[in-house]
């Protein structure tokens, strides 16, 4: 494979590319769908789209099998497609096979990790926590005004579009004002709330959900040594997000249930030692997913021949320090685990069963010990403090403050209770 090649393809992370080319294949998102194909049907497609939901539902998916539609040359018009949506692009052309390889010219990919292929140096060496005027720049403005070197489109997709710097989205403005013929921009995002509102009203807004607690359960049905009650705890704790619940999977998160809920019993009588094993879960999640990289961040690792024999000459990569994202997706998740918890032993304190089905004797006895230390009324209020919690950690609180005032928030009133 020449070099030239290999970019390409590195530019285009595996998750993007795949055999398949059905838009069936991206399940319960049948607004989004429709919307799509009207615009093919109608011939107006907009030079546009930011495609908005939760992570993992089949955004990415769906831009890809639209991009195929409009990169096909044989694709089938919407009008005479299966009804199902399905097999509208023939899967055998020359466009066809370049985009399941990762490597068609005129489809391009730009993320976060994209700054490792800029052909600057110092733009490389950034950590890659936000998408930069100069990746915008570099992998866009002056691509989109190129005509498509296999004449039919050009497709250039933003994946976490939220991440986008103000100066970023600026220098697109005049891009989604005056766009090139046959060019179309696909920005996918989780939030619009950090667009600029000059960048929303120039998109056509396709909107998708979360996906069926039941879907999820079925699509983890199949992964080994994953028990039906463990799927179960998965799929209720990625709330209707299939990507998070597989990397939950991953991660192990099932495993560490019980470690969870005696973090919560021992916080409970000692509200300021939560921040050490609260500490450690995310430590451990963040270095499993360092082995178990995310296929959408590959590219991050997988770079030059070139750049990595100029990195040895300069004194080799820099060391490894957790990101911004990563480390608050850790956080993130241990306070999800914390909340389902809080959750089942208020639902048992009610009368009625945790959400999850056939836990194992030493989950459900823990839930129990819990249900009864709390009560229901105590285990409501310490969810609406995880809840606050966990918004604290996303505006970059403090850690160390923001777990101590979770501990005393989860002894308060059992300290209270214990005092009388």
């Amino acid at each position: 494979m020449s070099t030239r090649t290999a970019r390409a393809r590195r530019s285009t992370p595996a998750c993007w590319r795949s055999s398949n080319v059905r838009l069936s294949d991206v399940e319960h998102q049948e607004v989004a769908k429709s919307r799509l194909l009207r615009a093919l049907a109608g011939a107006r497609v907009p030079h546009a789209y930011l495609f908005i939901g939760p992570e993992g539902v089949g955004k990415q998916m769906m831009a890809m099998r639209f991009a195929r539609l409009l990169l096909c040359p044989r694709a089938l018009p919407a009008a005479h497609a299966a009804p199902d949506g399905g097999r509208e692009t023939c899967g055998d052309c020359d466009d066809c096979r370049m985009l399941a390889g990762g490597v068609h010219p005129d489809y391009r990919v730009i993320s976060r990790a994209s700054h490792r292929l800029h052909p600057d140096r110092a733009v490389q060496r950034r950590r890659p926590i936000d998408i930069s005027i100069d990746v915008v720049r570099e992998f866009v403005i002056n691509q989109m005004s190129t005509r498509p070197a296999r004449g039919r489109a050009k497709i250039f997709v933003i994946d976490e579009a939220e991440m986008l710097t103000t100066q970023a989205e600026n220098s697109l403005l005049k891009t989604l004002e005056e766009p090139p013929a046959g060019s179309y921009l696909i920005l996918v995002a989780t939030s619009d709330a950090n667009l600029l509102p000059t960048i929303r009203s120039r998109c056509q807004v396709v909107p998708f959900g979360p996906l069926p607690t039941d879907y999820i359960v079925r699509r983890l049905s199949s992964t080994p040594d994953l028990s039906p009650s463990d799927a179960r705890y998965v799929a209720e704790l990625s709330e209707g997000r299939l990507g998070p619940a597989q990397r939950l999977v991953l991660t192990k998160a099932p495993e560490r249930r019980e470690r969870v809920l005696h973090m919560l019993s021992a916080a409970i009588r000692n509200p300021l030692d939560l921040g050490k094993p609260f500490t450690a879960l995310t430590e451990e999640i963040i270095a499993i997913g360092e082995k178990l990289a995310d296929a959408r961040d590959a590219v991050v690792n997988r770079v030059d021949d070139d750049r990595e024999e100029a990195e040895a000459s300069e004194g080799g990569a820099a060391e490894f320090v957790p990101e911004p994202h990563a480390l608050r997706k850790a956080r993130r998740e241990v306070l999800a685990m914390m909340a389902a918890a809080l959750r089942d032993a208020m639902r048992l304190a009610c009368g009625a069963r945790p959400l999850g089905h056939a836990e194992p004797p030493d989950i459900a006895r823990a839930i129990a010990d819990l249900a009864r230390t709390l009560g229901r009324d105590r285990a409501a209020r310490a969810i609406r403090a995880v809840a606050e919690a966990e918004a604290q950690i996303d505006l970059n609180a403090n850690l160390s403050l923001v777990l101590d005032g979770l501990g005393i928030a989860l002894s308060r009133d059992h300290q209270g209770v214990e005092a009388a």
